[in-house]
């Protein structure tokens, strides 16, 4: 979908774009400060996850490779 060494960046821009339109939704007087806060919640949540997910990726090397 991207090239590589510009993946972070684009994910950086749809997150942020997401985090300003639920703001807006919210309240479009605050929609900058609600953006803040979901980015505080999310960084908070990427170093302390309220889950654990396991797995594999869907299409990963590992899970298309043909039994011997």
């Amino acid at each position: 979908m991207w090239l590589p060494d510009q993946e972070e960046s684009v994910w950086g821009n749809l997150l942020y774009d997401l985090a300003f339109m639920i703001g807006m939704s919210i309240d479009g007087n605050s929609a900058e400060l609600l953006r803040d806060e979901i980015a505080e919640k999310l960084v908070s949540y990427m170093e302390k996850p309220s889950t654990n997910y396991s797995g594999k990726y869907y299409g990963s090397e590992e899970e298309t490779r043909q039994p011997s």
